[in-house]
């Protein structure tokens, strides 16, 4: 059994729809699917342990409670009042 980070058959089974992506790993032997980053380090609460955008949750968390949704940036701070 292969294990990917990315897989895009597990993706199209949560997603309930096809998903196309080239096998794309980033060293000998890994089977990832092709895929982008949409995020920003140090922003996501989730804890997930195998995380490497995420180094201190501590600060992910403070980091995404501080987010101004409308923000055109996602690591952007709320504006002061």
């Amino acid at each position: 059994m292969l294990f990917r980070s990315i897989d895009a058959a597990r993706l199209a089974d949560v997603a309930g729809r096809p998903i196309r992506a080239r096998t794309k790993g980033n060293r000998p032997g890994c089977e990832c699917a092709e895929s982008r980053d949409i995020g920003a380090y140090e922003t996501c609460p989730h804890g997930c342990v195998y995380c490497y955008a995420v180094h201190t949750h501590a600060r992910a968390r403070r980091n995404f409670l501080g987010h101004d949704p409308a923000a055109a940036l996602l690591g952007a701070p709320r504006p002061a009042c």
